[in-house]
């Protein structure tokens, strides 16, 4: 396990790229193979890289526009008065933050939430206008964040009866230890597997740094990432997006020309959420996403991985101080994947294959305190690859 773990609050933007990896070469030795193979993850990197500048840029530019129209939706003297309230009343609860008990913060933002509202009336700010203005910048802001590639068709989860006898067989006479070997045309992979490799980002505006480990272990054939946020005086437009591969690789060496047929056999380690949210004041309202997805590639461009759903939540609101925990699958639950690739690979000629998991979190803030955890960890138990 790799921890990432950093810390700032002294900076309302900040954001964060990086990647890393480790590949054994070939059994055979074949140095060509691993240089190839790192070039095309080193390239993969600097395209995330470009991707990511340019996704956070349009952030930037909505997050501008969003607080113009609100500024001209409510007026340049009452948004000065709810900028002095808003102020007085942060500091009031950072203090209490601090010092103060649960309940008691609890009350003086529900008294602060009533001043608020109280305070808008006043000032005549049409309400409905002023969601709908919240809604469209909800709306276009989780546009730029959502994920840039949907889940293939080609991979899909599949129940143990759907595999092909032969593997039925090597599962149920072995039991949780699967011995590598190949027998009529099948070959299995079992951990220790060639190599790792990792790749992610996250923006924020509001709130801390976010807490993150990583767990691509070719050793024992783990996989994912935990990563928990917390924004305790969030604005009217603070927001949080996360996207994470993880993945441990094989070579394999087709003995005939012609595509994959390949069953992934995972035991999911966790696959938790534990969401808290606080209502701060005002018109107050919230969005937090968090999905992950198994992924799998034989090709030596790592952007034409494949994904397929395997768990996703979603919390929204202004809850006074609710949480939302679960677990999407028990720990020690076992799953079976299925891919069939869609390109030839020629036979005799090592080709990498990865398998792994990408998460993606997403989560705006109006108003809305938050602590936010996601960790999933799942373990490759063995990879049964046939050259069809």
């Amino acid at each position: 396990m790799q921890k990432r773990k950093t810390r700032d609050v002294s900076h309302r933007v900040r954001s964060s790229i990086a990647h890393d990896f480790g590949l054994l070469p070939p059994p055979d030795g074949d140095h060509g193979a691993l240089v190839n193979a790192a070039a095309s993850w080193n390239d993969a990197q600097a395209r995330a890289v470009r991707a990511a500048g340019s996704r956070f840029g349009q952030i930037e530019e909505v997050r501008r526009r969003f607080r113009e129209a609100v500024r001209k939706q409510v007026g340049a003297d009452a948004s000065r008065g709810f900028a002095e309230f808003s102020r007085k009343h942060r500091e009031a609860l950072r203090g209490l933050l601090r010092t103060g008990s649960s309940a008691t913060r609890r009350a003086a933002a529900h008294k602060a939430r009533e001043q608020s509202i109280h305070l808008m009336s006043q000032a005549h700010v049409d309400r409905d206008k002023l969601r709908s203005l919240y809604g469209d910048f909800k709306k276009e802001l989780s546009g730029i964040m959502r994920p840039d590639r949907a889940s293939s068709a080609l991979l899909k989860r599949v129940s143990l009866n759907e595999a092909p006898q032969p593997i039925r067989d090597i599962i149920s006479s072995t039991g949780d230890v699967i011995h590598a070997d190949t027998s009529d045309g099948l070959t299995i992979f079992t951990p220790p597997f060639d190599g790792w490799w990792w790749k992610g980002s996250w923006w924020r505006s509001g709130g801390d740094d976010p807490q993150i480990d990583i767990y691509p272990d070719p050793a024992t054939g783990s996989i994912g990432h935990r990563s928990e946020w917390s924004d305790w005086d969030a604005s009217d437009d603070d927001a949080f997006t996360l996207d994470y591969d993880t993945s441990v690789s094989v070579w394999y060496k087709p003995p005939k020309s012609g595509v994959l047929d390949v069953f992934i056999l995972a035991t999911c380690s966790s696959a938790h959420y534990d969401i808290y949210l606080e209502d701060e004041w005002g018109w107050s309202d919230s969005d937090s996403y968090m999905q992950s997805h198994l992924t799998a590639n034989v090709s030596p461009v790592i952007d034409d991985e494949d994904r397929t759903d395997n768990w996703d939540t979603h919390i929204g609101g202004s809850p006074d101080g609710d949480s939302y925990i679960d677990d999407a699958f028990p720990p020690g639950n076992v799953q079976m994947f299925h891919l069939t690739t869609t390109q030839a690979l020629a036979a005799g000629v090592w080709s990498m294959l990865r398998v792994g998991t990408y998460e993606h979190r997403f989560t705006f803030l109006n108003d809305v305190s938050t602590r936010q955890l996601m960790r999933n960890r799942w373990f490759v138990n063995a990879i049964f690859v046939r050259t069809q």
